[in-house]
């Protein structure tokens, strides 16, 4: 026993000083206490992200939604870094070969295609086939690759499936590397509304990231924990994530965020009191946590208004009075605009549309021609009609087999992931007539991953059922 003490005093002194030498080797490089400080943990951390595929997907899910896009986070002082396309990219490759090697060393083959794996693999496919005619057509690589590379990352389905396959218990620690990305992100974003408009301009221009998109699933699932669970500090820790997540979705002033959000917490409801019966009792304690938070939100605009003068619930009131009157916003005039646009040439080829890389005539100067503002018509311009029969056919099916197993299981684990994900991606599905959420944000991986999060459980349910 004195043996064993007298080898730790004599060790933990020695990891201190590597500590202590570390931080000031990094703090030396990057001039940052707070970068030197992440590099040291990410050094100490790096054999258990090593050391598992799985790890490796929860750092790359924290890393895609704590840090905005380049095109994005630039126009901000306080962000110095961004994430970046290629490191995504090979991030997921590097894991689908983890994958590879283990499964091929431990001879572990079992993993079967069901219905929906061929509908994503053969989108995915398709999707490269048409982006070689856009090529062909137009010569425009770049744009070609960009816009494939948001389509695949779809792929995030099947290395959540072989991860589920091979330990279900990755589902609750993707789910935690999702939820805590969000409320990073949601910290982030409340800092630079804070930072980077005054009163003279947030009545005019807002923080436009697309890190409020995460919300639109987030917040589903942790108002399931509120319904669902059974455990009290759960709830109160699903209340103080809701709290700032919320305020970022406010601060966003995305009208289609506020609907989508709003929609899905019905659909929660519906579906959760269709599967338990509705409990009088249930509900009001459930709109009493709902006002409470409201309440604390509302406290801390009104704080927030009057030290930084700021506008805030001026801003949010004129920007819900719009929705009065769709017809006649600006910004919907012009996003429908564009859609005719280019549907004029999807005409051409109805079938397998435009193709890749294809562009409509350029309607207004500050706006760009090779994207639309509307997922499911960017489906139909580029891919035509069989690509969107095919996009559609991975959510419908998502669906269908959600509500199946939903019905079924006697799990509240189980009820409440599945009834948060059809209430998220549901709303998500709605806001998509309004923007590239789901075929044109790196967020795409988060959603394919969800759908298999789902699909993975229908399987353990159904087995190899074709539906």
């Amino acid at each position: 026993m004195t043996n064993v003490l007298n080898k730790e005093l004599r060790v933990l002194p020695l990891a201190f000083l590597l500590v202590e030498a570390g931080f000031i080797i990094l703090f030396l490089i990057t001039q940052s206490p707070l970068i030197a400080i992440a590099g040291l943990i990410g050094l100490i951390g790096l054999p258990f992200i090593v050391s598992s595929p799985g790890n490796q997907f929860a750092l790359l899910l924290l890393y895609i939604s704590v840090l905005t896009a380049p095109n994005w986070g630039q126009r901000y002082h306080a962000l110095k870094y961004h994430v970046d396309w290629k490191l995504i990219a090979l991030g997921m490759l590097f894991i689908a070969l983890m994958i590879f090697i283990r499964n091929l060393y431990e001879n572990n083959w079992s993993i079967k295609l069901h219905f929906l794996d061929k509908i994503i693999a053969l989108f995915c496919l398709y999707a490269v086939v048409n982006g070689l005619w856009g090529y062909a057509q137009y010569g425009t690589l770049t744009r070609i690759i960009v816009e494939l590379y948001y389509i695949l990352l779809y792929g995030a389905y099947f290395i959540t499936r072989i991860l589920l396959t091979n330990d279900p218990a990755w589902r609750r620690k993707i789910l935690l590397a999702i939820v805590s990305g969000t409320v990073i992100a949601s910290l982030i974003y409340i800092y630079l509304t804070l930072t980077n408009l005054d009163i003279t301009s947030i009545l005019i221009n807002r923080l436009t990231t697309q890190q409020p998109h995460l919300a639109q699933v987030v917040l589903p699932l942790l108002f399931a924990v509120i319904l669902f669970g059974t455990q009290k500090q759960t709830k109160l820790l699903s209340i103080a994530a809701i709290i700032p997540i919320f305020l970022m979705v406010i601060f966003s002033q995305q009208r289609g965020l506020w609907i989508g959000v709003t929609f899905a917490i019905f659909v929660l409801l519906f579906l959760y009191f269709f599967r338990t019966g509705f409990v009088l009792s249930k509900f009001i304690k459930f709109i009493i946590g709902v006002v409470l938070t409201l309440a604390i939100i509302l406290l801390f605009l009104i704080i927030a208004q009057k030290y930084f003068n700021l506008q805030f619930l001026i801003t949010v009131f004129a920007r819900v009075e719009t929705l009065g009157d769709i017809g006649g916003d600006t910004s919907w005039q012009v996003r429908f605009t564009e859609v005719r646009a280019a549907l004029k040439n999807w005409e051409q080829n109805m079938v397998f549309g435009s193709g890749l890389g294809a562009t409509y005539t350029q309607l207004y100067a500050e706006r760009g021609n090779t994207a639309l503002d509307n997922s499911y018509a960017f489906v139909l311009w580029k891919l035509g009609l069989a690509g969107l029969a095919m996009f559609i056919s991975i959510y419908i099916t998502f669906a269908v087999q959600g509500l199946r197993v939903y019905w079924k299981t006697d799990s509240y684990h189980e009820k409440m992931l599945i009834a948060s994900c059809l209430a998220g991606i549901g709303g998500m599905l709605l806001i998509g007539i309004t923007n590239m959420s789901i075929i044109g944000y790196r967020f795409n991986i988060i959603w394919a991953i969800l759908i298999a999060l789902v699909h993975d459980i229908y399987i353990r349910h159904f087995g190899s059922s074709n539906v």
